[in-house]
């Protein structure tokens, strides 16, 4: 082929899909409007605290002559406010595919910052998808190192108040202790008696502390 032509033909598919996804992009976000308006009294909030157990929703979308799916609904809707959030020159060149996945990220800007990094690298849903992770993983990293650790008393508290919160399940069996063989008793009587001694301590400063 002729490098003008060829030139011509890759031009020619990069508008087209840019046109495609301008235009799925639109009929997503009148679809969405029309549902929430109609179904949702025009307050994207409700969607989420009613969603899909909204029974006028529900039959809407289990009608067979309706030309959009289940989730192209749901999805159409919740996607409203982001439609109107990002920036004009970078939502509309995002297709749904990467607009469903920005979804799951909170963060405002995080979200407009990895959108238009999507936007000008012409990253796959597969690479988005990737970055969305490591930014996940990375603020969770971070969140971690800031939180101040529990002194180790309080982690073997914690366990001792989930054991109290079902005292009869966690001592089952309590009533055949009277058959174990002597050298098992005598191990986790050692055990208990070592374990009552520590909680008096414990109880012996709690008590001032507590007005007790």
């Amino acid at each position: 082929m002729d490098p003008a032509d060829q030139a011509l033909v890759d031009r020619a598919v990069h508008d087209l899909n840019a046109l495609y996804v301008e235009a799925s992009l639109e009929v997503t976000r009148v679809v969405g409007q029309y549902v929430a308006d109609n179904f949702f009294g025009g307050e994207v909030a409700k969607v989420e605290e009613k969603g899909k157990r909204s029974a006028s929703f529900a039959a809407l979308a289990e009608r067979e002559d309706l030309k959009f799916s289940k989730s192209f609904l749901w999805y159409a809707v919740r996607l409203l406010p982001q439609l109107a959030a990002l920036p004009g020159d970078v939502a509309t060149k995002l297709p749904m595919s990467h607009h469903r996945l920005l979804l799951h990220v909170n963060d405002d800007k995080v979200k407009e910052r990895l959108a238009r990094k999507a936007v000008e690298e012409d990253l796959s849903k597969r690479q988005l998808e990737q970055a969305i992770a490591k930014h996940k993983k990375k603020a969770s990293t971070g969140a971690k190192r800031g939180r101040k650790a529990l002194p180790a008393y309080r982690k073997t508290i914690a366990r001792f108040e989930r054991v109290l919160a079902d005292p009869d399940a966690a001592f089952a069996g309590i009533e055949t202790l009277g058959e174990l063989p002597q050298a098992d008793a005598l191990g986790i009587y050692q055990v208990v008696t070592g374990l009552k001694l520590k909680l008096e301590a414990l109880q012996q400063v709690l008590g001032p502390r507590a007005g007790l």
